[in-house]
């Protein structure tokens, strides 16, 4: 979640796709021959909910905080496999985001990885880091910080107007992107939240 300096709240969802390989989670690479299918997924996160939310920034009011949830999700991985990773969202849109990635499955749209930015590997500083699990091509969603400014696309920008992902969200009044007159950010989907 990208918390702006607007007078309202936005839900914000940065979903990457790639063409490379490897998922950042080292247990991808000691799995059995039988995983990477709808029933074995492999597992990128497995992280508890206490570890989904260390290091987080201790200016997050409570209420944001609290309507923050760890929701584990299947996907289909740019390695041709089904993985399951997990992603921290308010709890008020498990539904839209359960749907979106149901249909991501089912049109075998890869994503690299779905792991919380509380993961070791998109820290510095100990702190969260929301560049780091960009650079990393990472799928993620909550992340208490205020909006940075654009100045450069995102790697990995290959959605479009029309793509069934896009028009999911739209449908579910979501806002994309890559509909923003600048910067554009062809990864980002964001939901006003309920008053």
């Amino acid at each position: 979640m990208n918390i702006l300096s607007r007078p309202f709240l936005l839900i914000s969802f940065m979903l990457a796709a790639t063409l490379s390989a490897i998922p950042i989670g080292s247990e991808s690479f000691c799995q059995s021959p039988s995983t990477g299918t709808f029933k074995h997924p492999i597992i990128d996160s497995r992280m508890t909910e206490k570890e989904a939310f260390e290091g987080l920034d201790p200016k997050c009011p409570p209420d944001i905080r609290n309507r923050q949830k760890v929701v584990k999700l299947k996907y289909y991985s740019s390695d041709g496999k089904i993985h399951q990773g997990q992603l921290v969202i308010d709890a008020q849109l498990e539904h839209d985001i359960k749907k979106v990635f149901e249909l991501a499955l089912m049109e075998h749209f890869p994503i690299y990885s779905v792991i919380p930015i509380s993961d070791k590997h998109f820290r510095k500083d100990a702190s969260w880091d929301d560049e780091l699990s960009m650079e990393a091509n990472n799928t993620s969603a909550f992340n208490y910080r205020e909006i940075t400014g654009g100045g450069r696309l995102s790697v990995a920008g290959t959605f479009t107007a029309d793509h069934p992902i896009v028009r999911a969200f739209l449908q579910l009044g979501w806002d994309w992107g890559g509909n923003w007159t600048s910067p554009k950010d062809y990864q980002h989907f964001e939901k006003p939240a309920k008053k």
